[in-house]
C-alpha cells in the first residue's frame, strides 16, 4: 500500500473515531437533557424497564452514525486537500459530522427558523476553520463536541419550547444572543495559555465520554428508581385483624368484548378464565364513563360524576374538576376502619393527587415513566435516529409512556410482604395501562397475532390518524385496524398473564383467600366503529362496555352473571364484604345484593374534552346513556337521541325510536327525571399547573 493510501486510511480511521466521540458526547447531553432532568425537576417519576434498553440501543445507533459520517468526512475531506492533516482537522470532522446530522434531522421534521440558521452557522464555522491549520488551532475549542452539542441543544430548546410561542424577531434575537455566547466562550481557545486546558479536555476522549456516561445513567438510576410515597398522615385505628383484605385492580382501556372469557375468538385471557372457575364474572358490566378520571371517580365514590364532579377538561383552556371532597373515597372509608392502604397506579396522567386520588391512601405510587420521545422535542437527534431504525426493527416502545404491569406488580409485592407481616388487613389499588395506545406489548406478546403485525404502518400513523377522524376526514384501513388490534390485543393478552403472577403471588404470601379480589376495565377503546379510534368519544358500546370479574373471600363459588351492572356498584360491595356501614349517599348497589335486580337503571356519562373540540366542536356536548334490562337510550346536548337492544345489537346500527317509541320516549323521561336530580354545583375548577398539563398532553387528552 502506497505512502498516500496509508495516509487517507489513518485519516479515515481517526475521522471515524471522532465522529464517534462527538455523536457519544451528544448522546450523554441529549440523555441527561431528557431523562436526567425530568428526573430532577418533575415530580416523582421512574426511568422504566424498557427506557434502558431503548437509550442503549440509541446510544449504539449514534456511534454508528458517528463512524459513518466521521470517516466517509475525513475520507472526503483528505482526498480533496494536498495538506497533510493533523489531528485537529479530523477531531474538528468528528465534531461536523454532528452538526450535519443535527441539520438533516431539523431539515426532515419541520424546522424551526432561528435554530436551523444557528446551525448551519456552526457548521459553516467549523468548515472555514477547516482551510488552514492555523485555524483549526485558533478554534479548537469552538470545535470541542462539548461545547457544540450543548449550544445546538439549547439554541432548540429556546427557540422550539422557550419561546415557542413568541415571534420569528424574538427568536431570531434569542439565537443571536446564543450564538454570541458561543462565539465569546469559543474565543478563549485564541490564547495560546487555553491550549493546554482545551488538550486535556479533548485529549482523553473515551474517559471523559465514559465518565460522563456512566454519571449520567447512574443517576439516572438513583433517582429514577427512588419511591416517594404520597398520601395523607392520618392516624390508623386500632386493626381488626379479621377482617378481609381488598385487592382492587382497574385494567385500562379494556373493553369486554376482546377477552376470551367473554368468548371473544382469540385466547387473550386464559388466566382470567382459571380465576373464573372460583368467581364471579359479570356478563354485562357498564362503566360510568368513557374516560379515566371519570370511571375511576365512580368506582372509589359510588357514584357518578354528575355528582362527585371528577372530570378532566372544563373548558378549551383544560381547567379541569378534582373529585369533591363531599364524597368520601374507599380508601378513606377502610383507613378510618383500621385497614393498611396504598396504590400503585401506571395511569400518571389522571390517577394523581391533582385529581384527588390520593385520598385515604398511606402509600400511594404514581409515577410516570420518563418518555424517549418527550413531545414539541423532535429537534432531537433521537427522532430521526427512531425513523431510521424503524426500517428495520419494531420501534414503537419508543412512544411507551407507562409502566408496564410487571412493574406494577414488584411494587405491589413489596407492600403485600409488608401487609403479611404486619397481620393488617389492606386495601391495594392497582393500575394496569398495557392495552392503552400506543399499543406496544413486550416481547412475544406483540407477536401472539403476526399475520396482523404491520410494520410499514408509520410509528407517528396512530396520532394522526385520530386527528384526521374526529375532523371527519379519511378512514381506517383494514390493514391498520387489524395491526392496531392486534396489538392491543397482546397488550391485554400480556397484562393477563401479569394477572396470573399477582394471583400466584397472592396465595404464595397466604393472602388469597382471605381477599376480596376485584378486577375491572375502567372503559373501552374504539378501532374504526363509527370511523373513530381511541376513547373519551362517546358513550357508544365500544367505550363503555367493559370486564368485571369478583372473586370474594374464603368462597370458591363459579357464577356468571347476566344482570347489568356498573361501576357504582364497587364501593357498595366492598362495604358489604368488610362490614363496614357504608356511606349516607350511593349510587349503586352491593354486587352480592343488587346484581339480581332486572329493573335498575344504570347510568353512563361522555363529558368534552378540549383535545376533541378544538379538533371537531361538534364532540362540544354532553352525552349520556340510561340503561334498562338489554334497552339502552342515548342522549345528547347536541341532540342526538337514539334506542338500542344492546343484546342483540352490540355494534348499535339499528335505532329503535322511530319503531319502539313508547319505550324511547319512557327511556327519555327516565333519563330526565335523573338529570333533573343532579346538584347545581359540584365542585370548582381548578388551573392545572405546567407539569400536569404535559402528562395530559402526552396522554393525548389535551392540545392534539
Amino acid at each position: 500500500m502506497s505512502g498516500m493510501a496509508k495516509g487517507w486510511s489513518r485519516n479515515v480511521f481517526w475521522g471515524a473515531f471522532w465522529g464517534m466521540i462527538a455523536w457519544q458526547v451528544y448522546g450523554v447531553i441529549e440523555y441527561a437533557a431528557t431523562t436526567l432532568a425530568p428526573l430532577l425537576v418533575y415530580r416523582p417519576m421512574v426511568v422504566a424497564t424498557w427506557h434502558w434498553k431503548l437509550s442503549l440501543l440509541l446510544f449504539a445507533f449514534y456511534a454508528l452514525a458517528g463512524i459513518v459520517i466521521g470517516g466517509f468526512g475525513a475520507g472526503l475531506f483528505t482526498a480533496l486537500t494536498t495538506n497533510e492533516n493533523n489531528k485537529r482537522h479530523l477531531r474538528t470532522i468528528g465534531t461536523l459530522s454532528l452538526v450535519l446530522g443535527f441539520i438533516a434531522n431539523l431539515v426532515a421534521g419541520k424546522p424551526e427558523p432561528a435554530t436551523l440558521m444557528f446551525s448551519i452557522s456552526v457548521a459553516a464555522v467549523l468548515s472555514w476553520s477547516l482551510s488552514s491549520e492555523h485555524r483549526v488551532e485558533r478554534f479548537a475549542l469552538l470545535s470541542s463536541p462539548w461545547m457544540v452539542a450543548f449550544f445546538l441543544l439549547l439554541a432548540a430548546w429556546v427557540n422550539n419550547e422557550a419561546l415557542g410561542g413568541h415571534s420569528l424577531l424574538i427568536r431570531c434575537l434569542s439565537t443571536l444572543l446564543i450564538a454570541g455566547t458561543f462565539v465569546g466562550i469559543s474565543a478563549v481557545g485564541i490564547r495560546a495559555r487555553e491550549r493546554q486546558s482545551t488538550t486535556i479536555l479533548l485529549g482523553r476522549p473515551l474517559t471523559a465520554v465514559g465518565g460522563a456516561l456512566a454519571f449520567v445513567l447512574g443517576c439516572a438510576f438513583f433517582f429514577g428508581s427512588i419511591i416517594q410515597a404520597q398520601g395523607n398522615s392520618r392516624r390508623l385505628t386500632t386493626p381488626h385483624f379479621s377482617k378481609p383484605n381488598v385487592l382492587l385492580l382497574t385494567l385500562d382501556t379494556v373493553r369486554a368484548d376482546h377477552l376470551s372469557l367473554y368468548a371473544y375468538s382469540r385466547n387473550t385471557t386464559p388466566h382470567l378464565a382459571e380465576l373464573a372457575r372460583v368467581a364471579t364474572v359479570f356478563a354485562h358490566a357498564t362503566a360510568a364513563g368513557d374516560m379515566t378520571i371519570t370511571s375511576h371517580a365512580a368506582i372509589l365514590t359510588g357514584t357518578y360524576t354528575s355528582w362527585n364532579g371528577a372530570r378532566p377538561h372544563r373548558n378549551s383552556s383544560g381547567g379541569g374538576v378534582p373529585i369533591s371532597d363531599k364524597y368520601p373515597m374507599l380508601a378513606e372509608i377502610l383507613a378510618e376502619h383500621g385497614y393498611s392502604t396504598a396504590a400503585v397506579v401506571a395511569n400518571s396522567g389522571f390517577l394523581t393527587r391533582e385529581w384527588g386520588f390520593d385520598r385515604g391512601f398511606q402509600f400511594f405510587d404514581a409515577r410516570g415513566a420518563v418518555r424517549m420521545m418527550p413531545p414539541r422535542k423532535e429537534y432531537l437527534l433521537r427522532y430521526g435516529a427512531r425513523q431510521i431504525l424503524h426500517r428495520v426493527i419494531d420501534t414503537t416502545e419508543f412512544d411507551m409512556m407507562f409502566l408496564r404491569a410487571a412493574e406494577i406488580n414488584r411494587e405491589a409485592y413489596r407492600f403485600l410482604d409488608r401487609a403479611r407481616d404486619s397481620g393488617q388487613p389492606f386495601f391495594l389499588l392497582l393500575n394496569y395501562m398495557d392495552a392503552h395506545s400506543p399499543y406496544a406489548p413486550p416481547a412475544q406478546f406483540d407477536k401472539l397475532y403476526p399475520c396482523e403485525k404491520d410494520l410499514s404502518i408509520p410509528d407517528t400513523r396512530y396520532g394522526l390518524l385520530f386527528d384526521q377522524l374526529v375532523e371527519g376526514q379519511g378512514r381506517m384501513s383494514k390493514e391498520e385496524r387489524e395491526h392496531y388490534i392486534s396489538q392491543y390485543d397482546g397488550g391485554i393478552a400480556y397484562m393477563d398473564a401479569e394477572i396470573g403472577r399477582l394471583i400466584a403471588g397472592l396465595k404464595q404470601r397466604g393472602l388469597y383467600e382471605n381477599t376480596l379480589l376485584i378486577i375491572v376495565s375502567d372503559h373501552g377503546e374504539a378501532f374504526g366503529e363509527r370511523n373513530l379510534v381511541g376513547h373519551g368519544l362517546s358513550v357508544d358500546e365500544d367505550q363503555v362496555y367493559v370486564p368485571m370479574i369478583v372473586k370474594y373471600p374464603g368462597s370458591n363459588q363459579k357464577q356468571w352473571i347476566e344482570e347489568r351492572v356498573g361501576h357504582t356498584d364497587i364501593l357498595p360491595t366492598v362495604m358489604e364484604v368488610t362490614g363496614i356501614t357504608p356511606p349516607q349517599f350511593l349510587q349503586g348497589l352491593s354486587l352480592l345484593k343488587g346484581a339480581g335486580n332486572a329493573n335498575r337503571k344504570l347510568i353512563s356519562e361522555s363529558f368534552p374534552g378540549s383535545g376533541l373540540t378544538s379538533l371537531n366542536p361538534a364532540f362540544n356536548r354532553v352525552e349520556r346513556a340510561i340503561y334498562s334490562g338489554n334497552f339502552k337510550y342515548i342522549d345528547s346536548t347536541a341532540g342526538k337521541h337514539e334506542l338500542y337492544d344492546v343484546s342483540a345489537d352490540a355494534g348499535e346500527v339499528h335505532d329503535l325510536c322511530s319503531v319502539d317509541t313508547v319505550r324511547c320516549s319512557g327511556m327519555q323521561r327516565d333519563l330526565e327525571e335523573w338529570e333533573k336530580a343532579m346538584p347545581k354545583t359540584v365542585g370548582r375548577g381548578k388551573a392545572i399547573d405546567p407539569q400536569t398539563l404535559e402528562r395530559l398532553r402526552s396522554l393525548g387528552y389535551v392540545g392534539r
